[in-house]
């Protein structure tokens, strides 16, 4: 995640600390690529004149842990206060999916606030245990960001989930390893099968392409990415 990203609601960038307090608001309204979500039976209350309300997030890691953010958000205002519930790492997303559903299928109000996959959006929205969100992040909001990531966060015409933000699928390759074969940078998987061949069978590389290949929903990445690359 970014240091900044687009503003929900027009103006200035919006810091990662200011994003959470924004969703704290919706929250205590009433009403996580991963994507950032709010209950529709959630458990918001007041403490000590703060409106209380409970997080629920992947282990992510960055410059700053989600934690730390929470903290940081925590001390900054005096309006509201927000208990992080720490899931598994994103990499464990099978454990983060049946941690969630387990908690939102009580619909005993133990979550707030949510991260989830975007492939959990209509499992999540149909099962009714996300509140819709289109008032909070009106049109010209919803245009800053890609429109895919718009529509995927998107049931049955209702924007169930903010976009937080995108993973991307890169190439990386050896460049000294290409450039000493006399191989060019692939395009095409065609051209990545070639090189990757020559490769190993010059004993450069023991293997020409290392990708994610767990048995999990990981497969649906790669997937996406093959079909996408392709045209379809």
């Amino acid at each position: 995640m970014s240091e900044t990203q687009s503003a929900p609601f027009g103006g200035a960038p919006l810091s990662r600390r200011t994003f959470l307090k924004g969703a704290g608001g919706v929250v205590a309204a009433g009403s996580l690529l991963p994507a950032l979500a709010a209950c529709s039976s959630g458990s918001s209350g007041k403490t000590g004149g703060k409106t209380t309300i409970t997080f629920a997030s992947a282990k992510f890691f960055a410059k700053s842990t989600i934690g730390q953010i929470v903290d940081e958000y925590n001390t900054s205002q005096s309006a509201v206060h927000v208990n992080y519930r720490e899931l598994p790492t994103p990499n464990q997303s099978t454990e983060v999916h049946q941690q969630l559903v387990q908690s939102l299928s009580r619909r005993d109000g133990s979550l707030d606030v949510f991260t989830q996959d975007i492939v959990w959006i209509s499992e999540f929205a149909g099962a009714g245990w996300a509140a819709p969100l289109d008032q909070y992040f009106n049109a010209a909001a919803q245009a800053e960001y890609f429109p895919g990531a718009v529509d995927a966060c998107t049931y049955n015409g209702k924007l169930t989930a903010l976009p937080w933000y995108l993973d991307s699928g890169m190439l990386y390759y050896r460049k000294d390893l290409l450039d000493s074969a006399g191989i060019a940078v692939p395009t095409t998987w065609a051209e990545l099968t070639t090189a990757s061949e020559k490769l190993v069978a010059s004993r450069k590389v023991t293997s020409g392409f290392n990708w994610q290949a767990k048995q999990a929903e990981v497969l649906i990445c790669d997937l996406v990415e093959f079909v996408g690359s392709n045209g379809g």
